[in-house]
């Protein structure tokens, strides 16, 4: 692993206990300090307690969305990289996913490539700025203070070859 790459705290939001299990015990085995919770009401308590380096939520939380997570995070720690997970792609969500400063990423997810994206997001989030320059986009005048950068150059590409592993969130 990437010397780049420091261990930090990860918020994982899903209400299916054996995913939620799966994806902290897959992010403690990559050395971050991962927590998991399965409402939104734990979720809000634990920002609110603790905000995380990045947080990964669903979009549907019961009665709640994770968009409401996202936005609660980045106004707790404006560095939070916020992801939130769809079964199918939605171009209206997207919309509003990126307007409030967070990802959108379709599930399911495998343990690789969910290293693969917070690892990436974390590894980007420490760049010195300027250094990306020539490939991830101008920042958002709204959010300046934060590089934007699209979740999908993290991800491996999903066309090639069957998933290795069996754990997904």
């Amino acid at each position: 692993m990437s010397s780049a790459v420091q261990y930090s705290l990860v918020l994982v939001v899903e209400q299916d206990p054996g995913a939620l299990s799966t994806a902290v015990r897959t992010l403690r085995g990559a050395g971050h300090h991962a927590t998991g919770v399965s409402s939104y009401e734990e979720a809000r308590r634990q920002l609110t307690l603790d905000p995380p380096d990045v947080l990964l939520s669903p979009a549907r939380l019961g009665d709640h969305h994770g968009l409401h997570l996202a936005l609660v995070a980045r106004a707790r720690r404006v560095d939070t990289h916020a992801v939130i997970l769809v079964d199918l792609e939605d171009p209206v969500l997207h919309s509003e996913v990126t307007r409030a400063g967070a990802s959108l990423v379709v599930r399911p997810l495998g343990a690789d490539a969910l290293l693969a994206l917070v690892n990436g997001l974390l590894a980007h989030a420490r760049q010195p700025p300027g250094a990306d320059a020539a490939v991830a986009p101008q920042p958002n005048r709204r959010m300046s203070d934060r590089r934007r950068v699209s979740v999908r150059a993290f991800l491996p590409d999903r066309r090639v070859g069957p998933r290795r592993c069996s754990a997904s969130l």
